[in-house]
């Protein structure tokens, strides 16, 4: 069990990892949280994976933006996952680092 205490105006917090795991298991036993939390685990890697790509390339997402012919606001909205994506922005963002977007049904 992983402990990390700090103190915060003189009163000691703490996180139990411990806690946090039973925590998250209370909340995955409910079938709505499973399919949310699924959703966005789904976003994170995406998002992470287009992170990855642009370091690799050395791009900024305003050069996305631009080859993609969407506004940076979008390309920043997506990257910090705040945006509803549609798949017709995903393809432009994939178009923008020039690589295809492939979605496998599982």
């Amino acid at each position: 069990m992983k402990k990390i205490k700090g103190k915060c105006r003189g009163v000691k917090a703490g996180i139990d990892s411990a806690i946090n795991d039973k925590i998250f298991h209370e909340f995955m036993k409910n079938e709505e949280t499973q399919k949310a939390y699924q959703d966005e685990k789904f976003m994170f890697h995406l998002i992470e994976s287009l992170k990855k790509e642009m370091a690799k390339q050395h791009i900024t997402y305003y050069a996305i933006a631009k080859k993609a012919g969407l506004r940076h606001q979008v390309v920043a909205g997506v990257l910090n996952g705040s945006e509803n994506v549609e798949i017709k922005t995903l393809l432009k963002v994939a178009q923008g680092l020039g690589k295809k977007l492939i979605v496998k049904f599982a």
